[in-house]
């Protein structure tokens, strides 16, 4: 028996042997994410889904706190309003897989 299991946006699949679980690694792919908002808990998820080699693209207005992630972190970095059609534009939002709007605001 068979089943698909998820973890960390990867996929595995967990095949029952007479004597032991097997884990063979099926498919693993890049997550397109776009996060608003590089606050505490914007900047931590940031920081974690680019370990994982995830594309991910981050905007914050501040432009202060923008060009301290942007020397720091894995990721695109937009200084703009979030919530605006041309930042929204400029970070492709059109292809993302995954959209998170984590300002105080929302």
């Amino acid at each position: 028996m068979y089943s698909f299991c998820k973890f960390s946006l990867s996929y595995f699949l967990v095949g029952n042997t007479s004597e032991n679980i097997s884990y063979q690694f099926v498919e693993s792919f890049v997550v397109n994410i776009i996060i608003i908002g590089a606050g505490e808990v914007g900047r931590h998820l940031a920081e974690s889904l680019s370990t994982q080699l995830h594309n991910i693209t981050l905007i914050e207005a501040s432009q202060g706190r923008s060009d301290a992630i942007n020397e720091s972190l894995d990721a695109s970095v937009l200084c703009g309003n979030g919530a605006a059609a041309t930042t929204l534009a400029e970070a492709n939002v059109g292809e993302c897989d995954l959209f998170l709007a984590l300002t105080s605001l929302d």
